[in-house]
């Protein structure tokens, strides 16, 4: 005879508080990632329009579907690559390497939060979720195989609600370095140029904010 399963006591009010806050914490990446994404098409923008009616026409092909996360951090980067080489801004071949230095470090962390993010919105979710170790569901389960040359593998994912906050947090500080980044590009003035606002230090790039506090992406 089948012994009945063993019911698990819910803890009604940590479950509803734990499943709001991973909920939460789930729009506030997907938010935070597409402020940074929309950044790239900003300075994209920027570096094409003419003037205010001319800048209507350029944001077209910007907002079209086609044009997903990683195109348009590609299109930026080839843009401001461009940009930098035109003869009237005489930016000189070292201030241009610092340019590219910053990209690199940038684009990186930009790769890898687009992952995460596929991976979390092509994922299979499992929030309130029940079980003898977890009465109150605070972890959520979240499922995504990759097919690969040995077989199927498990991605590995966000368990709870703190996990998505630090993409949140990640995705905020590359859209901020993606600002100043912007506010950088020549014609600029001096107390703005790319070697006051970021330093290549112990191998990596580092946003300065002051004299004191210095910050590098995760």
């Amino acid at each position: 005879m089948k012994k009945p399963s063993k019911r698990v006591a819910i803890n009604k009010r940590a479950f509803k508080k734990n499943t709001i806050e991973q909920y939460a914490a789930l729009g506030k990446f997907v938010e935070a990632f597409e402020s940074m994404v929309h950044e790239t098409r900003k300075i994209s923008i920027k570096l094409l329009r003419r003037d205010d009616e001319h800048q209507k026409l350029v944001e077209i092909p910007f907002h079209h579907g086609a044009m997903t996360a990683q195109p348009l951090f590609h299109i930026m980067r080839a843009l401001i690559a461009d940009h930098l080489k035109q003869p009237y801004l005489r930016v000189k071949e070292a201030e241009r390497n610092k340019y590219f230095g910053v990209l690199n470090e940038i684009g990186s962390s930009y790769a890898t939060l687009i992952k995460a993010r596929n991976r979390l919105l092509h994922g299979t979710w499992y929030v309130g979720s029940i079980t003898l170790e977890d009465n109150s569901s605070k972890t959520f389960r979240l499922e995504k195989y990759s097919p690969n040359k040995t077989g199927m593998s498990k991605d590995e994912l966000p368990k709870d609600a703190t996990e998505l906050l630090a993409l949140r947090d990640h995705c905020q500080k590359v859209w901020w370095w993606l600002r100043f980044l912007n506010t950088c590009l020549p014609p600029v003035v001096a107390h703005l140029r790319i070697e006051k606002t970021f330093q290549f230090k112990d191998g990596a790039w580092r946003l300065m904010k002051g004299n004191a506090d210095i910050e590098t992406l995760p």
